[in-house]
């Protein structure tokens, strides 16, 4: 029975040793993944920022847009207002 529970401790302590080994090899596989994309991070970062100025710069030209159109209707309705009150008086 002494020699079966020793061969569990040394089963056990191999299979401790294994993991140990695989979790020093996932590690090192992780901080190389993180050391590979964080140029790609940064760089995400920028064009995020970039795409934010874009839409302003999206909703800023809709305004003008939306003015450029109200500044041609303006005089059409005026002189359909003034023709109207002709009519009317």
């Amino acid at each position: 029975m002494i020699v079966n529970a020793e061969e569990g401790i040394a089963a056990a302590e191999q299979t401790v040793e294994r993991l140990r080994a695989e979790e020093d090899q996932l590690v090192g596989d992780v901080c190389n993944h993180l050391a590979d994309v964080q140029p790609l991070v940064t760089m995400l970062a920028s064009l995020t920022d970039q795409i934010r100025e874009l839409e302003k710069y999206s909703q800023y030209l809709h305004c003008l847009a939306q003015i450029e159109d109200l500044r041609f209707l303006l005089p059409y309705n005026l002189d359909q207002t003034c023709i109207l009150l002709e009519i009317l008086f």
